[in-house]
């Protein structure tokens, strides 16, 4: 069975022919498709946030960077 493609166009059609089963399909579709859309896009924006958004610049190297806080005891 395949799913139809609806507009706003139709649920408008459906509504002023006065066809209430039609009317709650296309409903039905069109609030599905555009949740779904939304919850992707905010999957998308919270992947991105989560691995784009950690420090630059790594600072663990600059431990041994430091030289004069190891003098040799000569």
């Amino acid at each position: 069975m395949t799913e139809i493609e609806y507009r706003l166009a139709d649920l408008i059609n459906f509504s002023s022919s006065q066809k209430p089963i039609e009317f709650a399909d296309a409903f039905k579709s069109i609030i599905t498709d555009r949740i779904s859309s939304a919850i992707e896009t905010q999957k998308a924006n919270i992947a991105k946030s989560i691995f784009n958004d950690g420090p630059e610049d790594d600072d663990d190297d600059d431990f041994f960077d430091d030289d004069d806080d190891f003098e040799s005891e000569e």
